[in-house]
């Protein structure tokens, strides 16, 4: 799979963030939370309790070089449900370490709209910021996966996720990746990732929206 046929497909990537972050993305590009949580010198054992425990609301981190940040929470990840739904030997510490390894784009604005209209039921204003995806994924093409699932949330079905829940796509045909899972209907992209942090990353913007 190449960056050209994602893109065909999905012509746009979108990522929810905060007003308030805006400035550090300019200098820094888009972090993950794991990024984030070493630039601002968080030390042990809070740096690993914030990467591998379940964050009920987010959390705010200091540093008196690059003032706050805030990680997001994990409010649609029931620990529960998503023990029942791991596979290969992976719990839920390491599933949520891995989820704090990359930094997430949705490939469907209504997803992104759905984020942002649960955070302002929770006083919490969002931007979304729409990338070109063929740029972007020319860029970075050796740390993208493709995730079938929304990997960061448990409601209602959880769907089963294990170690290729996240797939490097120049590992697979769309035929091959689509199928993957077995299901009765090849899977399409729900989430695109990149590990770690896309420095530079508002050279790829196409438009940000409340």
């Amino acid at each position: 799979m190449t960056p050209i046929e994602i893109a065909d497909r999905y012509p746009s990537l979108f990522h929810v963030t905060v007003p308030d972050a805006l400035p550090l993305i300019r200098q820094r590009g888009l972090l993950s939370a794991e990024a984030l949580l070493d630039m601002y010198e968080v030390k042990e054992p809070t740096r690993t309790e914030l990467l591998e425990t379940r964050r009920p609301q987010r959390v705010d981190i200091i540093h008196e070089d690059y003032g706050i940040a805030s990680l997001s929470d994990h409010r649609p990840l029931s620990l529960a449900k998503l023990r029942s739904c791991l596979d290969d030997g992976i719990d839920p510490a390491q599933w949520l370490r891995m989820l704090n390894s990359k930094v997430f784009f949705w490939v469907d604005r209504k997803r992104a709209d759905r984020l942002v209209e649960a955070a302002g039921a929770r006083s919490r204003k969002r931007l979304i910021l729409t990338f070109d995806t063929l740029s972007i994924l020319r860029a970075h093409f050796d740390t993208v996966s493709i995730c079938p699932i929304n990997s960061g949330a448990t409601i209602h079905r959880a769907a089963r996720r294990g170690l290729r829940t996240f797939a490097r796509p120049a590992d697979y045909s769309w035929t091959a990746w689509s199928t993957l899972r077995g299901l009765k209907k090849p899977d399409r992209i729900v989430e695109v990732t990149i590990d770690r942090a896309v420095p530079g990353a508002l050279g790829y913007l196409r438009a940000t929206s409340a």
